[in-house]
């Protein structure tokens, strides 16, 4: 659910809002506590109003230490299905999640959950251009 005043739009989002903790903010206008906030948040809006969200471990998770490749795919599955339900009250929003190349292990599980628990939303490979061969763009 967002809260009031993030002027959230299915189109001309507002991309001075990020997720952080479950719910959405304004972020504010001071650089350095901007970018803490970014770094904190699951999803981010970008200039073109397309949210966005960094699967990589490394950027969910401060260490990976402790963790096997399944745990680790686990939690990025556990972000990826918040991140859907923060956004799937709202047809038309576009959410891309940044995965990576790699081998595929992370894609093909969120082709998996998109296939079984969104099946109604569509999904495509996001722009080249800005996101290389790693991201994956969903429309709810």
């Amino acid at each position: 659910m967002l809260n009031k005043g993030t002027n959230f739009k299915i189109t001309g989002i507002h991309y001075d809002a990020a997720f952080i903790n479950g719910k959405w903010i304004d972020l504010p206008s001071n650089s350095n506590k901007r970018e803490s906030l970014q770094d904190k948040a699951l999803i981010t809006v970008n200039a073109q109003g397309i949210m966005e969200v960094d699967l990589h471990a490394s950027a969910l998770l401060e260490t990976t230490a402790g963790m096997d490749n399944t745990s680790i795919l686990k939690y990025q599955l556990y972000k990826f299905n918040e991140a859907m339900s923060s956004a799937f009250s709202k047809r038309g929003t576009r959410i891309v999640f940044i995965h990576g190349k790699g081998d595929g292990v992370l894609r093909k599980a969120i082709l998996t959950e998109l296939k079984n628990k969104y099946s109604g939303c569509k999904w495509q490979d996001a722009s080249f251009k800005e996101y290389g061969y790693g991201a994956t763009m969903v429309t709810t």
